[in-house]
């Protein structure tokens, strides 16, 4: 078997916390039931968890670096140049990237090129943040995935977050210029109580 890309490891990685990577076998087709209906927190958790799990690869000792093709080849409609990739900062393509593998945003969602960024998403401002949304900062206008709320206190995982790619960080409440919610992405699923 060739070597497997980051993000379909990640992948296999989300599979095996839902249970279906036996399922998937050398010669067989990547087929698995329907998912069975998913709570709101569920899905959110599993955001978070993919974040992390991120973090956790590309900081792990050895490790290479995170690299900004792996997010942008799912979250960007078209393939992106050597240059583009040199040029764009990739924090949105990241948040992006967990949703997507999420199962959060649909397939017909991807990053806009011209300036309205995850707009598609219809993601819906917030002044209650949970883990799984988004937290935007007008410097570098930043895009992080939110991890945890405690109080005033916002735990994110930052791609583009400098170091090997992949960062954790808490900021206050006050520094964040925006929350979006996933909520819209939700409503309308097979959700469960």
């Amino acid at each position: 078997m060739g070597r497997l890309s980051k993000p379909l490891l990640g992948l296999l990685g989300v599979l095996g916390v839902l249970g279906m990577a036996s399922r998937l076998r050398p010669g067989s087709s990547p087929s698995a039931p329907a998912p069975a209906p998913a709570s709101r927190s569920t899905l959110r958790d599993l955001a978070v968890r993919l974040g992390l799990q991120e973090f956790e690869r590309v900081n792990e000792p050895g490790a290479p670096e995170a690299d900004p093709a792996d997010y942008w080849a799912v979250a960007a409609q078209q393939p992106l140049s050597t240059a583009e990739l040199a040029r764009l900062d990739w924090c949105g393509g990241f948040y992006l990237w967990v949703l997507k593998v999420a199962g959060i945003a649909p397939a017909n969602v991807f990053w806009r090129f011209d300036g309205t960024g995850i707009a598609s998403a219809k993601l819906r401002l917030t002044n209650s943040p949970e883990p799984g949304d988004l937290a935007y900062f007008k410097r570098n206008q930043h895009h992080a995935l939110i991890e945890a709320v405690d109080g005033d206190t916002i735990r994110i995982i930052n791609g583009n977050g400098g170091g090997k790619g992949i960062t954790r960080s808490s900021v206050s409440r006050r520094d964040v210029a925006a929350f979006y919610s996933i909520d819209p992405l939700l409503a309308g699923r097979d959700l469960v109580a």
